[in-house]
């Protein structure tokens, strides 16, 4: 797209089906494992929960970072827990349900 977005796109077709649009550039994606969920990074210092049975709303947006959140990643372990680095040198472990901010902070 020609815009700030991000658009989803269904394997059989070749147009996109959804478009997310963002206000901040989106930096990362993460596809959770066994829920309708994705989570986006972005330049806005936000991470969002979009779940695309609910007509990709978003559900939950987590704030702490002070930079760009350049990287988001659901634990494979914990698929209910997840991390996000920034370029403000920290990365964070949230919840997805407790949705408690800094469950774990790492500062470099």
């Amino acid at each position: 797209c020609e815009r700030v977005c991000i658009s989803v796109y269904s394997i059989k077709q070749t147009t996109s089906l959804y478009t997310i649009n963002y206000t901040f550039h989106s930096r990362c994606i993460s596809v959770h494992p066994t829920q309708s969920f994705i989570l986006t990074s972005s330049d806005d210092m936000m991470i969002k929960l979009w779940d695309w049975n609910k007509n990709w709303a978003c559900t939950q947006t987590f704030e702490g970072h002070t930079h760009y959140v350049m990287q988001v990643v659901f634990n494979p372990k914990d698929t209910n827990t997840f991390a996000s680095a920034s370029l403000d040198k920290t990365i964070r472990v949230n919840h997805l349900i407790y949705c408690l901010v800094d469950n774990f902070l790492l500062k470099f």
